[in-house]
């Protein structure tokens, strides 16, 4: 279902198919099929008003170009990612149309997320002959948060028109990650560099917004406990 929202939702979707996909399947067949079925019939009933005879066939573009908002351009003016940093040496929007633009960046971003969808599933296959538990395993845990880090972080840096809240995607399983790691190793130093990093690209929206201050206080203050 978050291929029906909006695309920062989207970011999550190749992680958590492959994962319910896999689990369910494994776990029970008859699970499932009711999930098939519930998630066909939710998209059927958000798209409905957009279909014939509610609509015509057209409308169906609506929501998805707000979901896919290919007519505004392959990067917003200084948002951090793949395309805005090489637009300096390569300009995109001269050297390539806007089809060809987009269909190279959902080529980038399918390879780029193509990890986190194969990891759940060799995951679960490696576990395939332990005993069988409605809690998701602890090493699963870590593969669900890996594979979710991958996944936000593709469509951050290759997808078209990334918007600067988008890096907070990414940000979110790193900083689960985070809690597990010992305080002097490089994956805790390096992701307490990323959260700064990051966090601090978004300072823009935060100033328009008018949290700028409480950015600020609370910035200073984990990294004075931390």
């Amino acid at each position: 279902m978050p291929v029906s929202g909006p695309k920062r939702r989207v970011c999550i979707s190749p992680r958590t198919c492959t994962h319910l996909l896999v689990r369910l399947t494994r776990d029970s067949a008859q699970l499932f099929v009711r999930l098939a079925v519930v998630t066909a019939g939710t998209f059927v009933l958000l798209f409905l008003p957009f279909l014939p005879p509610l609509a015509p066939i057209s409308a169906i573009l609506d929501p998805i170009t707000r979901i896919f908002p290919f007519n505004r351009g392959i990067f917003e003016d200084k948002v951090a990612n793949f395309w805005c940093a090489s637009n300096v040496v390569v300009k995109w929007r001269h050297w390539a149309s806007q089809s060809a633009l987009m269909r190279l960046s959902t080529l980038l971003t399918f390879v780029g997320f193509l990890g986190a969808a194969i990891a759940p599933i060799r995951a679960w296959l490696r576990l395939r002959n332990e005993k069988r538990s409605t809690e998701v395993p602890s090493v699963m845990q870590a593969v669900l948060l890996l594979a979710l880090l991958n996944s936000s972080m593709s469509f951050f840096l290759f997808s078209f028109q990334v918007h600067e809240k988008t890096i907070l995607l990414p940000l979110l399983p790193l900083t689960l990650l985070l809690s597990t790691a010992p305080h002097d190793s490089p994956t805790f130093k390096l992701g307490v560099l990323a959260n700064n990093v990051g966090v601090f690209r978004c300072v823009s929206v935060l100033d328009a917004t008018r949290r700028l201050p409480k950015f600020v206080v609370c910035g200073l203050s984990s990294e004075r406990t931390g």
